[in-house]
């Protein structure tokens, strides 16, 4: 029987409009209230960040859990602790700025709650910020535009670098030949979004850790993703569901394949297996 389900948010809970539908809230409820299921969102996002999406899905009201940052930390509603499992060194962040720098990227220093933009010579700052906009976790954050990581005023949980799919794609390739003092996780939580991590920090590991916390068995909990930072607690689960609109190589990962985000795969996925997995 499934005790937990985790899903991402961007791409996978969320619709294309960012929200989630009336059919995913209905069974989620139904799940936590009738099933005692325990809800669990992991993103990338901060725990201020994913604010609005706990509260569409009552997460507060269920006891439900965070996977933060992409595994960097953890919350528990029902006790409100707060754990921290890693954040980027300093020596860290100043390795992975001055490669980028090499490749004349557009830097994005992602703090708790605010974003450090380290821009290439000749990129205007206004021309960045009305470019991408419509970024997704960027919106409602403070944007503080520097020239050194000197001016980096928090703890830093990831690095991000926004562009066309072609050139993300390019980047992480020409990174994988780089030779790091550190280790690091470098995937796309989207085509268009670079994301490096130091190594051992990914939402596996904290669902991981959730699992060892909770006694979950990797088969009752059931995982749904899109995005290559899924990939690490989709490999830990039996139950990892891909949504039709995700990555080729999470579908390639993931044991099970549902409908779309924008057609309530996750609601599907529970509808086919009702019977087996409750």
């Amino acid at each position: 029987m499934v005790k937990a389900v985790v899903m991402d948010l961007d791409g996978t809970l969320l619709t294309s409009d960012k929200i989630v539908s009336i059919p995913t809230k209905e069974k989620l409820n139904w799940l936590a209230e009738k099933k005692g299921v325990t809800l669990v969102l992991a993103s990338g996002r901060t725990k201020s960040r994913m604010k609005d999406a706990a509260e569409a899905i009552q997460l507060e009201q269920h006891n439900g859990m965070l996977i933060e940052s992409n595994g960097v930390a953890l919350y528990n509603y029902k006790d409100d602790s707060h754990k921290i499992i890693r954040k980027m060194h300093d020596e860290e962040l100043a390795e992975i700025v001055r490669t980028l720098q090499k490749y004349h990227c557009e830097i994005l220093i992602m703090g708790d709650e605010d974003v450090f933009i380290m821009l290439p010579e000749g990129v205007k700052e206004s021309y960045y910020i009305t470019q991408n906009s419509n970024m997704e976790g960027m919106r409602n954050r403070e944007f503080f535009f520097i020239d050194s990581i000197d001016q980096v005023t928090q703890k830093v949980n990831k690095i991000c670098v926004y562009n066309r799919s072609d050139k993300i794609e390019a980047l992480l390739e020409t990174l994988k030949d780089e030779t790091f003092q550190y280790d690091y996780w470098m995937g796309r939580a989207l085509p268009e979004w670079l994301e490096i991590m130091p190594d051992g920090v990914s939402k596996g590991h904290a669902l991981q850790k959730l699992m060892e916390i909770n006694n979950w068995n990797e088969d009752e909990v059931v995982v749904f993703g899109d995005g290559e930072n899924d990939l690490s607690m989709l490999e830990v689960v039996t139950y990892s569901v891909a949504m039709d609109n995700a990555m080729d190589i999470v579908k390639d990962v993931a044991n099970y394949t549902t409908a779309s985000n924008d057609s309530d795969g996750i609601v599907e996925f529970f509808n086919d297996k009702e019977e087996e997995l409750l």
